[in-house]
């Protein structure tokens, strides 16, 4: 005689973190008991295994469903987690500015944040390039000290994603020349 399989009930858990920025690399673990013998999973992103524990890559923002159908010879169960998976957009940092980029010191510039984003930005750090910060979002800053200056700015959203952009040289300040007459 043979023996009767289990009832099959599916269950699954993510082995990674299942929110980033971007996109992500999520490890999916089965814990569905009954013995189960074959899964079929969707992860919502076009993209489906029968592998038990699949390592699926999510390379475009969104959210997703993730569903699991585990089965034996005799039963089969299915489970939904609806969003399990989040995948932000990523911001795109930018600096403006409005005023003069060059002259003699004292020079100021007014800084912009020009970023594009989808979600709230809440934390910006700028580097002036030489020494100065701010965590303003439009800055008004003075050079008080000659040279060629690198301006860069790191955006933070609402999600925890960040973005760098750098402008090279972008501010050039020079010492007032001195009159010399004969």
């Amino acid at each position: 005689s043979s023996s009767a399989s289990p009832q099959v009930i599916a269950d699954f858990t993510t082995l990674s973190v299942n929110a980033g920025c971007g996109s992500l690399v999520v490890e999916f673990q089965d814990l569905s008991t009954g013995a189960p013998d074959t899964w079929l999973w969707d992860f919502g992103n076009g993209n489906s295994s029968s592998l038990p524990n699949p390592t699926v890559i999510y390379a475009n923002p969104g959210t997703y469903d993730i569903t699991l159908i585990s089965s034996n010879s005799i039963s089969n169960d299915s489970k939904v987690s609806i969003g399990l998976v989040e995948v932000y957009d990523v911001p795109i940092s930018k600096i403006s500015t409005n005023s003069l980029l060059n002259g003699c010191f004292p020079l100021t510039v007014d800084f912009e944040d020009s970023s594009i984003t989808n979600n709230s930005i809440v934390n910006w750090k700028w580097d002036f390039g030489d020494g100065g910060g701010s965590n303003l979002q439009n800055p008004i800053y003075e050079y008080s000290s000659d040279g060629n200056f690198t301006v860069s700015l790191i955006v933070t959203d609402m999600n925890g994603c960040q973005a760098l952009s750098t402008r090279l040289s972008l501010i050039d300040v020079y010492k007032l020349p001195l009159a010399d007459f004969s």
